[in-house]
């Protein structure tokens, strides 16, 4: 997958995520009592803050940088092949 395409995967669906949280805090805070209401909401917004930074510092690598494990997946397919034979 060439990297614009990779790019534009990701970022729709970062930003898809993070429209749905405002809307996941209101029903979550309608799912508590009145006075709880403000500390579920702030629960929600605070896990996706804590969510962005970790997509900057692990996402992003994952996403566009070295390949991890290429040569333990290929030994694992060989594996699968000769026990499917």
């Amino acid at each position: 997958m060439k990297i614009k395409k990779r790019w534009m995967i990701l970022m729709t669906a970062t930003i898809f995520v993070l429209m749905m949280t405002p809307g996941l805090s209101f029903f979550y805070g309608g799912m508590v009592g009145a006075k709880n209401v403000i500390s579920t909401m702030l629960q929600s917004f605070i896990a996706m803050g804590l969510i962005s930074v970790l997509w900057v510092v692990v996402g992003f690598s994952l996403c566009f940088g070295d390949d991890i494990g290429e040569r333990e997946l290929a030994e694992y397919e060989e594996h699968l092949r000769e026990k499917n034979k």
